[in-house]
């Protein structure tokens, strides 16, 4: 019975919270054993240091040191001995010369004999003294090495032609070389495969973009050239290597029309004649002559659009800076005025013509004048403008603008007319329509007469209208079956002011229409067009 209890409790011991308690006690004891050692450790780290220092200390007192001191002493023993022996050999010297005897033999025999005396002890500094030698020499000849230029030289065509810092300076200079070659129509390109090789030069000898892009152009003389180019209006005639002699060519067509001591005349070539200086292919090369002789047209040219012509390109033109008088013509200006009557005009300011001193550059060609540019004016007097006061007062009150002078077709739906202008004999035109069709002012106006005549001048015309267009202008308006407007009346442009008829003396129906300037009868053909 007991022993079922004690297995009962122990069992209970054993459960999960007493396997929680011994993790726990087994990490506490892991962490404080950490925390000791390395507590422990680095009581230790100062005693190392301490232990290391101390056996160093006795490495340098037992062996660096003593190396040393032995090295210093192998290599000075020799200058102290010598230092010695010069001093010996000059009191041996003083010594002789004391006696009488020989002080050059005996200085010269105390030589000899401490060379022989001292020979290992030679022989051992110098075992020191050539390898220290030797490094002195390797650390020069590397100083040396180090401060050289280095560049690399760009060869070409078997030809070093020059030495550049990279191969970027190459790449930009041969971007310049082709940006100079010009376009002449051939199929030929550049082009280069230079080698690389590192070199050591001075600074001096270092080529940048532009020197470098020379050389290649100097030594690809048999494909690129120094040229010139004759360029008419943007057609290339053709490429001279003798640039001067193209030049003085084209000036000595030029001048027999000059004038040194006109600074107002400018002779220039007709058409735009160009001379373009850039690199040209060899190939494209001719002689001066040959390119005179095309452009004087006594050689055929190849056109854009592949025909040739022969075409004189040389014909010079004369440009004459010229300075003409020219008078400024005055405007007149219009103000209506209603305390005026219709129809009335008042200069109230007179017009007065202006004057410019004109510069025009005048173009000659064999003595003819071909045209004439404005350049500029000088010495404006200012016109001043004349100002006329037109009335606008009628009977019927204000009315508006005056006429313009510009005239419509009075029956615009019709155009055949029966009879034409014939001066006094017949005074208009008669222009034939249905009865009752509608007839318009041609312009603007103040109706002067409606209405019919029978005892007077104008009886013939029957019922006629006749408008005052306030400019000198007046219109008539004849035979109409009825009227539209009453005397006084503004009206405008096309407003109805009566109806086609065959009233006074008329054959037919029609609308007579006249035209008069200050009382002085006009061909009204020469105002208004059938629609």
């Amino acid at each position: 019975m007991e022993a079922a209890k004690k297995s009962v409790n122990r069992r209970r011991r054993e459960g999960f919270w007493h396997s929680l308690g011994v993790l726990l006690y087994d990490i506490g004891f892991q962490a404080e054993y950490m925390f000791v050692r390395a507590f422990r450790l680095l009581a230790r780290v100062p005693g190392i240091f301490i232990l290391l220092g101390s056996v160093f200390a006795r490495l340098f007192h037992r062996n660096i040191r003593p190396f040393f001191m032995s090295l210093g002493n192998d290599l000075l023993s020799p200058f102290r001995q010598a230092v010695s022996g010069f001093s010996n050999i000059a009191a041996v010297i003083r010594a002789e010369r004391e006696t009488g005897g020989s002080a050059v033999k005996a200085g010269t025999s105390y030589f000899m004999r401490g060379v022989r005396v001292y020979s290992g002890l030679i022989r051992r500094s110098l075992s020191y003294l050539f390898p220290i030698g030797a490094a002195a020499v390797f650390g020069v000849v590397v100083w040396s090495v180090l401060g050289q230029n280095y560049a690399l030289a760009v060869e070409y065509r078997g030809e070093i032609v020059g030495y550049i810092a990279d191969e970027t300076v190459y790449e930009e200079a041969q971007k310049y070389v082709e940006g100079r070659i010009r376009n002449t129509g051939t199929e030929e390109e550049w082009s280069v495969s230079p080698t690389f090789t590192i070199a050591a030069v001075p600074e001096a000898a270092m080529r940048n973009v532009t020197e470098l892009a020379d050389r290649l152009i100097e030594t690809s003389d048999e494909q690129i050239q120094e040229a010139s180019g004759v360029i008419v209006d943007g057609l290339l005639i053709g490429v001279a290597s003798d640039s001067a002699g193209l030049n003085e060519a084209l000036e000595a067509v030029k001048a027999p029309y000059e004038d040194a001591n006109n600074p107002n005349l400018r002779v220039e070539f007709w058409q735009n004649v160009e001379v373009v200086e850039g690199l040209y292919f060899t190939s494209t090369l001719e002689p001066l002559d040959s390119v005179l002789s095309k452009l004087r047209g006594e050689t055929p040219v190849t056109l854009d659009d592949g025909t040739q012509a022969s075409v004189n390109m040389l014909r010079v033109k004369q440009i004459v800076r010229t300075t003409v008088t020219e008078e400024l013509v005055y405007e007149e200006q219009t103000v209506e005025d209603d305390t005026l009557t219709w129809g009335k005009r008042e200069v109230v300011q007179e017009g007065v013509n202006g004057s410019r001193d004109a510069i025009y550059d005048v173009t000659y060609m064999d003595g003819v004048e071909m045209s004439r540019e404005f350049v500029a004016e000088e010495n404006v007097v200012p016109a001043v403008n004349e100002i006329t006061r037109i009335g606008t007062q009628t009977i019927s009150g204000t009315a508006g603008a005056a006429g313009t002078g510009d005239f419509m077709w009075p029956v615009p739906d019709y155009t055949y007319q029966s009879r034409g202008f014939m001066g006094q004999a017949h005074r208009g035109l008669d222009i034939c329509a249905s009865y009752g069709t509608y007839i318009y002012a041609a312009d603007n106006g103040v109706v002067e007469f409606a209405g019919s005549d029978p005892n007077g001048y104008n009886w013939s015309y029957g019922n006629y209208v006749k408008i005052d267009h306030g400019n000198g202008y007046t219109t008539i308006y004849g035979h109409c079956s009825a009227l539209a407007v009453t005397s006084g009346q503004y009206v405008t442009k096309g407003t109805i002011i009566g109806y086609v008829g065959s009233t006074g003396r008329s054959s037919g129906n029609h609308c007579h229409f006249e035209i008069l300037y200050n009382g002085q009868l006009c061909d009204p053909a020469k105002f208004v067009t059938a629609p």
